[in-house]
């Protein structure tokens, strides 16, 4: 399934291995009741409730009471990418980045073809903090926003264009994606070879 494909994408990646990754999430585990990890052979409709959902995965919704973020080794490049059952369990990274030494960077990707509310975003956060973030977002009329030290890869041009919606674009992240060697676009990227993690929190209904 490539997700590059669909409408919206949220996705992250994480510049250290998956084992390092478990090693993290289990500890998490040990020190809060209702989270539970998950390792083995899994696919994003352990995460997805829909075929809607893999389409439109902005609004991920899960009847079972439980966020899933789904953990997996790249293919492009050394690291570990995870997409999650809702795009509002952003505090998840900040926990992981407060335990490693690498910052990690975030993708909002929307296709503006096909949205009437179109936001494409990015956020490096190091420290559990936000280093660096930059937004396009139509909600209801265009914005643009930038806070922190810009990073290598960025083409400052871009946001100098008249046009907001035109200053971060679903083509200036893949470009982005494109220097941090994660090939989005090919559908070996989102393919889950070996083990791969689920990490759940869930509650009571």
């Amino acid at each position: 399934m490539n997700l590059y494909k669909a409408q919206r994408i949220r996705f992250s990646f994480i510049p250290i291995s998956l084992s390092q990754i478990g090693l993290i999430l289990k500890q998490q585990t040990l020190d809060v009741s209702n989270l539970r990890i998950k390792i083995g052979n899994h696919t994003f409709n352990d995460l997805f409730e829909s075929g809607f959902d893999c389409l439109n995965p902005q609004t991920y919704r899960r009847s079972d009471n439980s966020l899933r973020s789904l953990f997996f080794e790249c293919n492009s490049v050394n690291g570990t990418i995870v997409v999650s059952s809702t795009c509002s369990w952003a505090s998840l990274l900040y926990q992981i980045s407060h335990s490693i030494e690498q910052g990690i960077y975030d993708f909002w990707i929307s296709d503006l073809k096909t949205e009437d509310e179109a936001c494409n975003f990015f956020t490096y956060i190091e420290n559990a903090k936000t280093q660096r973030a930059f937004y396009s977002m139509k909600d209801p009329r265009w914005k643009f926003y930038q806070c922190g030290i810009p990073l290598w890869f960025e083409n400052l041009e871009y946001y100098k264009e008249r046009i907001i919606g035109r200053r971060v674009n679903r083509a200036i992240l893949t470009e982005y994606c494109h220097a941090l060697n994660l090939e989005i676009e090919k559908d070996a990227f989102w393919e889950i070879k070996g083990d791969s993690i689920i990490y759940e929190y869930y509650w009571e209904k």
